[in-house]
């Protein structure tokens, strides 16, 4: 007698562990009803086990597969001759041979060496989902929808390594993104499950993270017809970390050039896309940076322009018009207002967001043109202006005068010295992101929620002292180091509810303009208006 699948699976649900063991040897039937019940629907994947991959899923068990977690399989960083041990060429040990450091600066022909690992085995990982998709239609099985994570590629380190090279400014890039075929199976993709912020130098010894570049990221969606859901993580958009020790900030450097150029190419690609996530695509969320770097700066130095040759962000821009088919959105980073609504620059047509359900949108404190939306309570940094990023702000790919003394003091100190002061908003800034926040929400029928926030940190060496400016409802003491290192959450939110809908202001003592409260008026009356 042939029991159907159905009730063998049922069968192997219930059974022990041995039995399982067992029944997987019985019969195909058998094998396939443990399987499904057992098998582990997670598959962790490197381009070298590709091989075993396609191998292990064939037949019934495509259908069990149900997430890939790719990560890259990057050559380690290692000097020449190094085993386990040795000692550096310095050393006053004789009886112990040294060996020879790698030089300090990234060579062009490196750089796009790792450019060709990194295409190769995204290659590598597309034609092999391809494989395994092709087979599911050849044994007529309803489709899969599938989980893609991406994770952040890194290298090993071996020996002494150059600060140079453990702190690369320069990001990973697809070199032949249409050769890549399409993935219909493809239902989410993730990049950055395991990205985390390091918070001093040397926390992470054993390994060089190599970012992607966000264009990538829309590169990759463009190849996934039927993707739904893109998470971004964390892009590793950097922020220059404020210690003490010169030769740290050196070293830790967070190169300009390569920066804006990578924001620039992310626009680029998704207006190739077709001005849209008019797909599959419903839910989006993109981190570029951490909240919590944004909270350990120097708010004195000067910032990037970002935007030149333009008057307006083109990442910013090119985001709020790839979002319009969307039904939830979040964005981290450091926008400006064309995320909500075009400038005049822009030229772009008026923004409808038909399906959008959820917005949230953390800005950092800085604009992408090198000013800032807030300054310090006596004004100080009102009239900062960004610097023109030129050929001097990208990372040497030779060697360079100093290299050897700076390497020579790496690695002393770690000591940080944030320098927070901009709490106050500097109202033509502030005012301009919120008036497109407003008039964006009036053009989102279907809304639920959406807020737009960002964190402010006070500082004082006494917590009786810090001058909250109002704002002591919004303090976030998870994110507090300290006493007297307070973080305050600073922003708008809006819930629908048709003649329940409320609008709530965390802006502590700050009020909008007349011009600005019009706008809103607009979305929410202003008696159902709260200050928080």
């Amino acid at each position: 007698m042939h029991l159907p699948q159905e009730i063998l699976t049922r069968i192997a649900f219930h059974c022990t562990t041995s039995t399982r063991a067992n029944l997987l040897t019985a019969s195909h039937a058998t094998q396939a009803a443990v399987e499904e019940v057992a098998w582990d629907s997670t598959f962790q994947l490197k381009s070298s086990t590709i091989p075993k991959f396609l191998s292990l899923y064939q037949g019934h068990r495509i259908r069990l597969l149900r997430k890939i977690v790719f990560t890259f399989d990057f050559p380690e960083l290692r000097p020449p001759g190094y085993v386990e041990y040795m000692v550096y060429p310095d050393t006053d040990d004789e009886d112990e041979g040294p060996y020879e450091p790698i030089p300090c600066r990234e060579t062009a022909s490196e750089l796009k060496a790792k450019d060709e690992i990194f295409t190769d085995q995204i290659s590598q990982l597309f034609n092999a989902l391809k494989i395994l998709k092709e087979r599911e239609l050849d044994a007529g099985n309803q489709s899969v929808e599938r989980t893609l994570s991406i994770i952040t590629p890194a290298q090993n380190i071996h020996g002494h390594i150059c600060e140079h090279r453990r702190f690369s400014s320069w990001n990973l890039h697809l070199l032949t993104p249409d050769s890549l075929p399409q993935l219909s199976s493809i239902r989410t993709l993730i990049i950055g499950e395991d990205a985390s912020f390091w918070t001093y130098m040397f926390e992470s010894q054993s390994a060089c993270e190599r970012p992607i570049d966000p264009c990538v990221v829309f590169q990759l969606v463009g190849k996934m017809p039927c993707l739904e859901t893109l998470d971004v993580r964390y892009l590793y958009e950097g922020l220059q970390y404020p210690y003490e020790a010169e030769v740290n900030r050196h070293h830790s450097r967070v190169w300009e050039g390569p920066r804006r150029d990578g924001r620039v190419d992310a626009a680029e690609v998704m207006g190739r896309l077709g001005g849209g996530a008019r797909g599959a695509l419903k839910n989006m969320v993109v981190r570029f940076g951490s909240v919590d770097a944004w909270l350990s700066l120097d708010q004195g130095i000067a910032m990037p322009d970002l935007c030149s040759p333009f008057t307006y962000d083109p990442l910013s821009a090119a985001l709020r018009i790839y979002s319009q088919n969307l039904v939830t959105l979040e964005i981290q980073g450091v926008v400006d207002q064309t995320l909500f609504w075009p400038v005049q620059e822009d030229g772009g047509s008026i923004p409808f967001w038909p399906r959008l359900k959820s917005l949230k949108v953390t800005f950092h404190s800085g604009t992408p043109s090198g000013r800032w939306y807030f300054q310090g309570l006596q004004g100080q940094g009102m009239n900062s202006r960004g610097f023109k990023i030129e050929e001097k702000h990208y990372p040497p790919m030779e060697p360079h005068d100093g290299d050897e003394e700076w390497d020579d003091e790496s690695g002393r100190y770690e000591n940080s010295s944030p320098n927070m002061f901009r709490t106050k908003p500097i109202d033509e800034e502030v005012e301009r992101l919120l008036g497109a926040f407003a008039k964006a929400l009036d053009v989102m029928p279907v809304l639920e929620s959406a807020e737009l926030f960002t964190f402010l940190h006070f500082e004082s060496g006494d917590e009786d002292n810090v001058k909250l400016l109002g704002q002591e409802g919004g303090r976030v003491p998870k994110m507090e180091i300290s006493p007297w290192d307070i973080v305050c959450r600073w922003g708008v939110r809006y819930v629908a509810g048709g003649s329940n809908a409320r609008l709530e202001w965390q802006v502590g003592r700050w009020r909008p303009s007349r011009d600005l409260e019009k706008l809103f008026c607009r979305v929410v009356p202003e008696k159902q208006w709260v200050y928080l």
